[in-house]
């Protein structure tokens, strides 16, 4: 059974969904706790930061990390015939809802300039979830990359 260049690449793209939409996610919700609550001595010093700020960067690496894993063995497991289209939703959808999100959070738009943040932030953690995501789908499938065509 030999794997598509379009199945690779949308492994590669659900690892980008799943590690944007985690990591968002995650840096949201550990921002909140570090603001209230303060976060543990071990990462503030790992970062070099104290609260809000350690526990948001720590919750962004843990959920772009933890969502590329999982976004990856999604589609894995999951039965597709047309993996190119899939592969294309999946990167609208890790653009678009984290906007949408954006949108509703900071409504009315433009406002106060605060929306205008957000496709930049959204933007950089695809960026971000773009490594693991790249690195992850090469340890998979390493062995078809360097088979030698017969």
């Amino acid at each position: 059974m030999t794997t598509s260049k379009s199945k690779i690449f949308a492994y590669f793209i659900a690892g980008i969904f799943g590690g944007t939409i985690l990591g968002i996610a995650a840096f949201l919700t550990m921002t909140n706790y570090g603001g209230n609550y303060g976060c543990s001595p071990f990462i503030d010093s790992l970062f070099g930061t104290a609260g809000y700020e350690s526990c948001g960067s720590f919750g962004a690496l843990i959920g772009i990390l933890v969502g590329c894993i999982i976004g990856i063995t999604i589609i894995s497991k999951a039965k597709i015939t047309k993996y190119s289209k899939i592969a294309i939703y999946l990167l609208l959808g890790s653009f678009l809802l984290p906007f949408i999100y954006g949108v509703i959070i900071f409504w009315p738009p433009f406002e106060d300039g605060d929306l205008l943040i957000v496709p930049p932030i959204v933007l950089l953690f695809m960026l971000f979830s773009a490594i693991p995501s790249l690195l992850i789908t090469g340890v998979i499938n390493w062995q078809k990359f360097l088979r030698r065509k017969q």
